[in-house]
């Protein structure tokens, strides 16, 4: 029969558009698909060439994939002593469903939550350095912050262990590391702290790696912090026009923060030579801020010297991974990419949270 504009052939393109879109929201509801933005990519990649043009505009499909996301996960709960995990979200969210739910402390103001699979505490029971940082952005409305530790794995990072913090408290924290280590003990690997940890600036984290680890431990600041750390006094000085304006201001700062990359024996001398070519006096609050927290400290009236906050480490030669004085390694922030990347061992998403948004993707 010949086709009129009464009676025609249906409509392919229209059809595959359909087909597309509801192809789509099936992925999104997928506990084990990808962030938004590789949902969508995917999405467009696999949909017939003739009709992408015709699916919407992106931040439309990613609106949608976000909706059918948060219809898929379970209400965000209103208090940290109501939440219930439910058995599913315990488990990896691969063909295995491995035990990821590793320590809850109940319901509680001061709540802790540990998840970690037994393959990512094996690597970081054997691991040398530990990489430790927290996400605020990320971490559901009732808790404070989802607090990641990493192990170094050849050239790499791979994350280990994830923890919803209800504050971040020095108290907090040694709650953590008690419950982390009698973990590794549980699971037959030996309790010895790593040699290394690199970690931002943050004192209570500091001082409960010390307490529940021992001294032996070094720690070592990550030099990305470092650099916002020096961005922030520039700015609280009322300096970010000289920064953005001034070349050699930016160099300067640059050198500044570059003292990191010294070894232990050189750091002092580097900071006085830094402070003969200052390049302008307005820069002298944020030289002496720099000088005091890391390098020199403060000179008492009595004519003592109180040591900086972070102080370089002892002039025991240099370390074969060139770490200095705050340190160059880095954490999840600044070696892996934000909070969202690319790691190990299943997909961990939050149940619950800002537009439960997947926390991080970890590929197979």
């Amino acid at each position: 029969m010949a086709a009129t504009p009464h009676n025609h052939e249906p409509d392919q393109d229209r059809t595959r558009v359909i087909a597309a879109r509801a192809g789509l929201k099936r992925t999104a509801r997928d506990v084990n698909s990808g962030p938004t933005t590789e949902t969508v990519a995917n999405a467009l990649m696999v949909a017939h060439p003739e009709i992408r043009g015709q699916l919407g505009q992106l931040s439309a499909l990613r609106r949608d994939v976000q909706r059918q996301r948060r219809a898929a996960y379970p209400a965000e709960p209103e208090s940290k002593e109501t939440l219930e995990i439910p058995d599913e979200w315990t488990l990896t969210g691969d063909v295995e469903g491995q035990r990821f739910l590793l320590y809850d402390s109940g319901p509680g103001q001061d709540r802790l939550i540990l998840f970690a699979t037994d393959s990512q505490l094996r690597r970081l029971a054997v691991a040398s350095t530990w990489y430790m940082d927290g996400t605020f952005s990320r971490a559901p409305a009732i808790f404070t912050q989802v607090y990641c530790i990493r192990a170094e794995v050849d050239e790499g990072a791979v994350s280990c262990v994830y923890a919803l913090m209800s504050g971040k408290t020095r108290a907090l924290y040694i709650r953590l590391f008690n419950a982390l280590m009698e973990a590794l003990i549980d699971r037959g690997h030996d309790a010895h702290a790593p040699r290394t940890i690199v970690t931002d600036f943050e004192e209570a984290a500091r001082s409960a790696v010390q307490f529940c680890l021992g001294n032996a431990v070094q720690l070592h600041g990550c030099f990305f912090h470092l650099t916002q750390r020096t961005w922030k006094r520039v700015a609280d000085n009322g300096l970010r026009g000289l920064y953005l304006q001034d070349e050699g201001v930016r160099t300067y700062l640059g050198m500044m923060d570059g003292l990191a990359f010294l070894p232990p024996q050189d750091v002092v001398r580097g900071m006085e030579f830094l402070r003969r070519i200052m390049p302008t006096p307005a820069l002298q609050p944020v030289v002496d801020y720099f000088d005091r927290t890391y390098v020199t400290g403060t000179l008492r009236a009595d004519g003592h010297l109180t040591p900086p906050r972070f102080p370089p480490p002892p002039k025991t030669g240099t370390s074969t991974k060139s770490l200095s004085m705050m340190g160059i390694g880095l954490t999840m922030c600044a070696k892996g990419g934000t909070m969202p990347s690319v790691i190990s061992s299943g997909v961990f998403i939050l149940p619950f949270g800002p537009s439960s948004r997947p926390c991080e993707r970890i590929g197979h």
